[in-house]
């Protein structure tokens, strides 16, 4: 929302005239970004429903942070607009590695009843446009943070109103710097199967260009994505399907899809080890019991390190109970978050 808009909401929503500006309604309304559809196209790519009713209620918001020349173009899929003006406590789902939001699709619809969903697509993965700007992982932070405050919480109660971050595998990173960074944005912390304990992504970062792009370019190959498929699930034969290799790709073929990823890379990765001890919020760990990726004792160690936390362990499950088990990851957060 531009200065002349924001200047008018301060009005309407104080009644106090420039002198208003101070409120956090007011406040709110100046921080305010405007957000427009987003197409994402699946017709005739994609079977699961679940994924098509997603795709079709993708939004955009341009987010501006300090180190970029431009704002960037950030996408998501946000509350129905048949519950607008109904005040929810909301919650911001993170998605993993090279992922897109449309990894929640089975999880969305499970808590759009009690509260306000933003499944958020992280910052050169997804469908964002980083127009050419950086996207290591100090960017990824700050752009999920200025999501939050801009358009999560600049919409309704503004500051006052309660805002959940989850993150699922390194989206658990990126969840972690934001809470850690900005314990005034998030409220409550939900980590699943989330990397925390794994610092940095070792000697690739200092590779040359001209090693690192064909590298990357396998990384979108339909063997490599298959098998990370496979290793994501525990009951492979019916979640493995060529379908979620599909989900999985789609976001793959955008114009800065390389030039974002090898940013990423060559900033290291997150490092947030020494972070997870200092997190305040209360935090929820969420692990599939069967997870083949990540090592099994993180979760007690996250049990460990963060003062106010609990642990639920989803049996039969592999790295991404919010897709292997929805029903149940749902269960867990409704009973924490409530």
């Amino acid at each position: 929302v531009g200065g002349a808009r924001a200047e008018r909401a301060c009005k309407l929503y104080t009644n106090a005239g420039p002198r208003g500006r101070g409120t956090p309604a007011c406040r709110a309304a100046q921080r305010a970004v405007a957000v427009a559809p987003f197409a994402v196209s699946v017709e005739g790519e994609v079977e699961e429903r679940a994924c098509r009713d997603m795709a079709a209620r993708y939004e955009a918001a341009e987010i501006s942070v300090p180190g970029h020349t431009g704002s960037v173009q950030v996408t998501f899929v946000g509350p129905k607009k048949e519950a607008a003006g109904v005040q929810k406590p909301a919650i911001v789902l993170l998605h993993g590695f090279d992922s897109s939001a449309l990894e929640f699709r089975r999880l969305v619809p499970l808590l759009e009843d009690d509260f306000d969903v933003y499944a958020l697509d992280v910052l050169g993965w997804g469908f964002t446009n980083s127009r050419g700007q950086d996207c290591g992982a100090s960017y990824k932070g700050s752009v999920v943070s200025a999501f939050v405050e801009d358009v999560v919480k600049g919409k309704g109660e503004g500051e006052g109103r309660q805002v959940a971050l989850l993150g699922a595998s390194l989206g658990g990173a990126v969840a972690i710097e934001v809470a850690a960074a900005r314990p005034d944005l998030v409220s409550q912390l939900v980590l699943v199967d989330a990397q925390g304990f794994q610092d940095g992504i070792g000697a690739m970062q200092y590779l040359p260009a001209w090693i690192l792009k064909p590298l990357l370019e396998v990384l979108r190959s339909v063997p490599l994505r298959q098998a990370a498929n496979k290793m994501s699930y525990f009951n492979k034969d019916a979640f493995a399907t060529d379908d979620a290799l599909k989900i999985g790709r789609l976001h793959c073929f955008k114009d800065d899809w390389l030039d974002a990823n090898q940013s990423f890379i060559k900033s290291g990765g997150f490092s947030v080890s020494a972070k997870i001890p200092t997190l305040t919020q209360p935090a929820l760990i969420v692990w599939g019991d069967q997870d083949e990726i990540l090592p099994k004792e993180d979760k007690n160690k996250f049990l460990e390190a963060i003062q106010n936390s609990r642990l639920r362990i989803v049996p039969e499950c592999g790295h991404v109970p919010h897709l292997e088990k929805a029903g149940e990851t749902a269960h867990h957060l409704k009973e924490f978050l409530k």
